[in-house]
């Protein structure tokens, strides 16, 4: 069985608002990996108006998702 380190992980999300009723926020979360080998790579979750998408990818691309959902409230946990 494969080992793993979470080496860091981050979270984003705004609360959403009003154009022609009420809209959904937007929460965009991201955790970076180590596996016992030493490859690192990072799981994505990006949810815009309540349809979530989940990934991974070997780079991270939580700024990049950040700045298109225009959020400011954002936290970086250190694990």
């Amino acid at each position: 069985m494969m080992k793993y380190l979470i080496r860091s992980a981050d979270r984003g999300a705004d609360e959403g608002g009003m154009a022609c009723g009420p809209v959904g926020g937007a929460d965009v979360a991201e955790a970076e990996f180590e596996d016992e080998n030493g490859n690192v790579f990072w799981l994505s979750l990006a949810e815009f108006d309540g349809l979530p998408n989940f990934y991974r990818t070997d780079r991270p691309t939580f700024d990049f998702q950040i700045d298109i959902a225009h959020i400011t409230d954002r936290r970086r946990d250190k694990v």
